[in-house]
């Protein structure tokens, strides 16, 4: 198969577009024959080698970078039913910046403004205080967490699902910039540039 590969941390660069042995699928697990991946900027924090704090350690090297895929299931190891061939494989994860960007954007808020925080790629958490509330009246909430899941029987699961269906039926348009697989060091300089929009995905 063809992947891009991390052989040792530093610039967008060191991302190497290359041939590998197809993977194998161990007991409970499935083989995704994959048609779009995922690229986030936390990925590209990890790619430099100086990611610290967050809740994924760095990487063994070589390694295959990032963490998402969509696409069809195409190989089962044992203790996998058969029916999960051809079965489609979503995954996905909710981003944000916070810093000195995320208090900028607070502050354009208008009068009785909303603000959903759901990350931090620049390390910290958005600051917000008291003061910044009153002044405007705003709404300060957490985007993702018990609060929204505990709205849907199931959990996330079903919250996943919801979204999906929405998708899939055209009731909702997600916002995409997509890249070719070997591509991927353009895309990360663009995820590092904030010069995409939506989601970034690379295609095989």
């Amino acid at each position: 198969m063809r992947a891009i590969r991390l052989h040792e941390f530093g610039p967008a660069e060191n991302l190497s577009y290359e041939e590998i042995p197809d993977p194998l699928p161990a007991p409970g697990q499935v083989r995704i024959r994959v048609e779009a991946a995922g690229a986030h900027l936390v990925d590209t924090v990890l790619r430099s080698g100086q990611y610290q704090g967050g809740p994924m350690p760095l990487p063994e090297l070589p390694t295959v970078p990032g963490r998402e895929v969509a696409g069809t299931v195409d190989a089962v190891g044992d203790d996998v039913p058969l029916d999960q061939l051809g079965g489609r494989e979503v995954s996905g994860v909710l981003d944000g910046v916070g810093g000195d960007e995320g208090r900028s954007a607070l502050e354009l808020l208008g009068t009785g403004g909303r603000f959903l925080m759901f990350g931090w790629s620049a390390g910290s958490a958005t600051e917000v205080r008291t003061d910044d509330i009153v002044a405007k009246a705003l709404t300060v909430t957490w985007a993702i967490g018990p609060h929204l899941i505990e709205r849907y029987d199931g959990g996330l699961r079903a919250l996943e699902s919801f979204a999906l269906d929405r998708a899939t039926s055209g009731r909702w348009t997600p916002l995409i910039t997509r890249f070719p697989l070997d591509k991927a060091a353009e895309a990360h300089h663009a995820l590092e540039a904030r010069g995409t929009v939506g989601k970034t995905v690379l295609i095989p």
